[in-house]
C-alpha cells in the first residue's frame, strides 16, 4: 500500500506539467469551496464538479504511473542490452533424469516429459 502511495506521489511530481496540473486542481477546489460558502453555489453542483475532478485525477494518475513504469522498464532493458534483441532459436536440453527442457534465449520455458 505504501508503495502505491509512493508511486502516485512520484508520478504527480515527475514533470513540470504534472506539478502545474496539481496546483491548478487544488486552486479549483479552493475556488469551489469559496463559491459554496460565499456565493451560495448549490451543493449538488459542487458535488458533481468535485466528483468529476476526482475521476479525472484518478484516470490521469493511473495513466502517468503506467507511463513511468513502462519507461523505467524500457530504460532498464536498454541498459542490459535486451530491448532490441531478437528472440533466439528454440533449443532443447536433456537433463540427467531424461526430461527435456525447451529453451529460448537460454531461459527454460516448458518441460517435455517423454
Amino acid at each position: 500500500m505504501l508503495n502505491n502511495f509512493r508511486e502516485a506521489a512520484e508520478a504527480r511530481r515527475a514533470t513540470q506539467g504534472r506539478r502545474l496540473y496539481g496546483y491548478v486542481s487544488a486552486a479549483i477546489i479552493v475556488v469551489l469551496i469559496l463559491a459554496v460558502i460565499f456565493w451560495s453555489m448549490p451543493l449538488w453542483l459542487f458535488t458533481a464538479i468535485l466528483v468529476a475532478g476526482i475521476a479525472l485525477d484518478i484516470v490521469l494518475l493511473r495513466k502517468w504511473i503506467n507511463q513511468d513504469l513502462l519507461s523505467q522498464s524500457r530504460a532498464g532493458q536498454q541498459r542490459r542490452g535486451l530491448a532490441d534483441r531478437e528472440p533466439g532459436p528454440e533449443r532443447s536440453v536433456t537433463q540427467r533424469d531424461g526430461t527435456r527442457i525447451r529453451t529460448g534465449n537460454a531461459l527454460p520455458l516448458t518441460r517435455d516429459f517423454d
